[in-house]
């Protein structure tokens, strides 16, 4: 009965009920689409991430002193497979002038750093590796190029303490970690000359600083999967730690449980960050912070 009621149904809107099954139709089209998408961007996420060498987590610290605590960390982890640590020299936008000395727009902090001593790679415009930069000439990350309208071949201006550097910019650096423009940070990769100069003044308000990148013996593309959770959790409490002792730690993973016992956290898609998430101060429950943080990660399209 309940059959030939809606037989009949369907002949008389046949009109409506191709349209309802061409709309059903192009939904499921586009949600397909949709997912093919975002498994093309996570996949592209990771062999950037891979490619550049960023680490399963990194480690920004400020000070000539800090090397001590995060080795000592490091050593006592059976899962650490090993690290690579890069010097860098912290300072400020207003560093950067034009040559005229109109001031640059930029990021709060700057990261000036000599491309000899990096651990991270680095690529130009063409997608090839930077491995060597002429004394005077500097790569910057591209939003900063793009914010005052600089070009290949412009010049700038960087006044750091007692030193100022005349540099011609050489292009865009493709930058893993630092390259995003919601990053609180711009990098300028510099000649060992040039920089050592930045490092070897001894004006107030110079500081100097690592980055650790830290790889797992786990080797996965997610970090922390195959982690035993102990020893994560062990590593997160130190690095808890260090963080309430003043130290800045800046960590790329993949799992949600880690990435809830930060107090601020980034998701980045195709290098580029898509959103923010900041609710974690305010939540002292383990359990409240993770699932706050899935829930606003599966928004995100995570």
């Amino acid at each position: 009965m309940f059959f030939q009621i809606l037989k009949k149904d369907l002949k008389r809107k046949k009109t409506m009920n191709v349209i309802l099954f061409a709309f059903i139709l192009l939904a499921t089209m586009f949600v397909s689409s949709g997912l093919s998408n975002v498994a093309a961007v996570m996949n592209g996420t990771d062999y950037f991430l891979k490619k550049a060498g960023v680490g399963d987590y990194v480690v920004i610290m400020m000070g000539t002193d800090t090397d001590d605590p995060i080795k000592d960390v490091l050593k006592e982890q059976e899962d650490v497979k090993e690290y690579r640590k890069e010097n860098v020299v912290f300072g400020n936008k207003s560093d950067l002038t034009d040559t005229k000395g109109k001031a640059l727009e930029a990021r709060n902090a700057t990261v000036y750093q000599a491309i000899e001593d990096s651990k991270l790679k680095f690529f130009d415009s063409k997608n090839e590796k930077i491995t060597s930069i002429e004394p005077g000439h500097a790569y910057a990350t591209g939003d900063f190029l793009q914010k005052n309208n600089l070009q290949p071949r412009d010049k700038i201006m960087i006044t750091y303490g007692n030193v100022k550097l005349s540099v011609i910019l050489d292009g865009e650096a493709k930058d893993a970690l630092l390259g995003s423009s919601m990053m609180g940070n711009n990098r300028f990769l510099l000649s060992k000359q040039d920089e050592g100069k930045l490092a070897e003044d001894t004006a107030e308000g110079v500081q100097q600083g690592k980055i650790y990148y830290i790889d797992l013996k786990s080797g996965a593309d997610e970090p922390t999967g195959a982690l035993n959770r102990t020893s994560s959790n062990e590593v997160m409490d130190e690095l808890v730690k260090l963080n309430k002792e003043g130290t800045t730690i800046v960590m790329v993973t993949h799992d949600a449980k880690v990435a809830s016992r930060c107090s601020r956290v980034l998701f980045i898609v195709d290098g580029n960050i898509k959103g923010e998430y900041t609710e974690l101060s305010n939540e002292t429950d383990p359990n409240r912070r993770e699932r706050g943080l899935n829930n606003w990660l599966m928004d995100q399209g995570w």
